[in-house]
């Protein structure tokens, strides 16, 4: 499970775990977008976007 808070977006670590899970060679997984309650519709929005592109070719690509 990657977990990304919806009020910073993607964040060094997050970068990170998602190499090391790929050096792992973790094959399944999921993506949870976290503090949707603390952001407006635009802004998750806009976070959600910037998680699609993010993990686009990556083994996360059409996670849940």
């Amino acid at each position: 499970m990657l977990v990304i808070a919806a009020d910073e977006g993607i964040m060094p670590q997050t970068r990170e775990h998602l190499e090391i899970c790929q050096l792992l060679g973790v094959k399944k997984g999921l993506v949870a977008l976290t503090k949707t309650d603390m952001v407006d519709s635009e802004w998750l929005g806009l976070v959600t976007e910037e998680v699609r592109e993010y993990l686009s070719g990556s083994f996360l690509e059409e996670a849940p």
